[in-house]
């Protein structure tokens, strides 16, 4: 999987981004920060394909260059490689918990054994899974938050968007759900890019960009000093 943003310009309401450059590969995370208001939720949206970019160009494998094709074909690339967690928790509030982390592989065909099995896994690593058999109507704001992480990541995508996925949750769950997304997308070969403003992820995630008068700037990439030091 190769994700490549190629000075991509874009605006939202008052403010703009411009020469905004980003290239990843299979299992990096990443770290896009910046003030409130800066426009970190609006960039995710433009990442994800959800909106349109003003110019420039949006590469997924190198080859498709997403940003030149019709809605319809947007649309395929959305559902086969992407998954989201936004703000809104958007859950199916009379269903319990398992039940909504296991709506994409219900969606899929999958068995009901095989959508239990894969659902109580990721409550298990999330922390929630004494929340697994409860209506998602009366849980907390932090375990709701993390039933739309669970969710998310039992679609299997290959590049997950994630808008503050920890902010409402305490700090023991902010690193287990932070080492978790770290894992995941070293084993499962996924990309997965959160707007962020806690040091879990910053400090944590491979690579971290600031949003800086106007533009996206590398401020840590992991990744180059591992390399750098092996060369030593």
């Amino acid at each position: 999987m190769h994700l490549k943003i190629d000075n991509v310009k874009m605006e939202h309401g008052k403010f703009s981004l411009k020469d905004i450059n980003i290239d990843l590969t299979a299992g990096d995370t990443v770290a896009i920060c910046g003030k409130i208001g800066s426009g970190k939720t609006s960039l995710l949206r433009v990442l994800g394909l959800l909106d349109r970019p003003k110019m420039g160009h949006i590469y997924i494998d190198s080859t498709v260059n997403c940003t030149s094709l019709p809605q319809a074909e947007i649309d395929l690339l959305i559902s086969r490689y992407f998954a989201y967690v936004f703000q809104e928790f958007d859950l199916m509030e009379t269903w319990t918990a398992i039940e909504n982390i296991a709506l994409p592989l219900m969606v899929k065909g999958y068995s009901k054994e095989h959508r239990e099995k894969q659902a109580k896994y990721y409550c298990e690593q999330l922390g929630i899974a004494k929340y697994a058999t409860q209506q998602v109507s009366t849980l907390s704001g932090g375990t709701r938050k993390l039933v739309t992480v669970g969710r998310a990541l039992a679609k299997k995508p290959k590049i997950l968007i994630a808008d503050e996925p920890i902010a409402s949750l305490d700090p023991n769950f902010r690193k287990r759900v932070v080492r978790f997304l770290s894992r995941i997308a070293e084993e499962e070969n996924m990309i997965i890019i959160a707007a962020a403003h806690l040091d879990e992820i910053k400090s944590n995630f491979k690579k971290q960009y600031n949003i800086e008068d106007d533009t996206l700037k590398l401020v840590r990439n992991k990744r180059n000093i591992r390399k750098r030091r092996g060369k030593i």
